[in-house]
């Protein structure tokens, strides 16, 4: 309820003389009487306190839980095989693909624009994954480094092995078959299908 100049002047008149009376001081008092809404609200909701909670604490972890989580299965012998076994073959086509950037100068890393038209040209774009998509795998695939000065913003070829299988699992979604089977299919789909600029 809003109160009126007369009301809050009487309110503070007797404010004044309750704090003389306890031996506090006038000023004081009066200030907390006539400003009550400050202290109240520099009080969090539990609305804001689940907020931050969300946002601070459990989101990062999850998402961390979650990429931990890929790059174990990643790591695991048997999808480990299926790149040994296709090693020379996914070696040749990451540096090809590494080439398209001229400006870069090297096909030892693939930029994001190598990543994008690499996928695109071996009929992965729009099939199953977006371009959005392939750009978050290709960040979430980069290695953590302190340097910002040096290529993490590049895929090395492990990094590009990580990013292959992520692809995998996008397009080829079946939780009923093993992830390394989708893994080796991919692949085997990545490494047959020829550039349509004639290069491999």
């Amino acid at each position: 309820m809003k109160r009126t100049a007369s009301a809050k002047k009487l309110i503070d008149k007797h404010a004044v003389q309750d704090a003389e009376h306890n031996g506090e001081k006038p000023a004081d008092h009066a200030e907390v009487v006539n400003h009550p809404e400050d202290e109240h609200e520099k009080v969090p909701s539990l609305a804001d306190h689940v907020t931050r909670l969300m946002e601070q604490h459990l989101m990062p972890h999850a998402c961390k839980s979650d990429a931990d989580g890929f790059q174990h299965r990643v790591a695991s012998p048997e999808v480990q095989a299926v790149f040994t076994r296709h090693r020379d073959e996914l070696k040749k086509a990451f540096s090809i693909g590494a080439t398209y950037d001229t400006s870069k100068g090297d096909n030892h890393t693939q930029t994001l624009k190598e990543f994008i038209h690499f996928m695109d040209k071996r009929k992965v774009l729009g099939k199953g994954i977006s371009r959005k998509e392939i750009m978050g795998v290709f960040n979430n695939s980069q290695g953590e480094s302190d340097d910002p000065g040096d290529s993490s913003q590049d895929l090395s070829f492990s990094e590009f092995l990580e990013a292959v299988a992520a692809c995998a699992q996008f397009t080829h979604p079946n939780p009923y078959i093993a992830f390394e089977q989708h893994v080796e299919n991919f692949v085997t789909k990545i490494i047959s299908t020829k550039m349509s600029h004639g290069r491999t």
